[in-house]
């Protein structure tokens, strides 16, 4: 899905308006203006705009990828979003306390597939 989405021709523009990809939004707080990443009800502050900065170079140093093995617990919910945003399909290694115990060989970081799982 982020892969399709970023091969739309306008997605690396601010402030476009996608229902089924996310969105750089340039919004103005306390006087400043700061680059923000949406998805349907969900926003997230990536940072303090400046007239230099590209949604593209955003969106690649955002996600960077290097090769990744861990393991983690997620929402079960969120695995069905992991599949879908990513294209991997992490392997279930347990389920407790309502969490899902997940092991994944990817591209994306931890911290980048818990954020995945829980802006999406």
């Amino acid at each position: 899905m982020i892969l399709n989405c970023s091969l739309r021709e306008n997605f690396f523009k601010f402030n476009q308006n996608y229902n089924d990809c996310p969105n750089f939004k340039i919004l103005s707080f306390n006087k400043d203006r700061f680059i923000y990443i949406n998805y349907k009800d969900t926003s997230y502050r990536l940072k303090k705009f400046i007239l230099k900065d590209d949604p593209y170079n955003i969106w690649l140093n955002f996600l960077k990828k290097s090769s990744n093995q861990y393991q983690t617990y997620i929402d079960p919910v969120n695995y069905s979003k992991i599949k879908k945003f990513t294209g991997i399909k992490p392997k279930i290694l347990s389920y407790k306390n309502n969490l899902v115990e997940i092991e994944s060989k990817s591209y994306f970081s931890e911290k980048q597939i818990q954020f995945l799982s829980n802006f999406f």
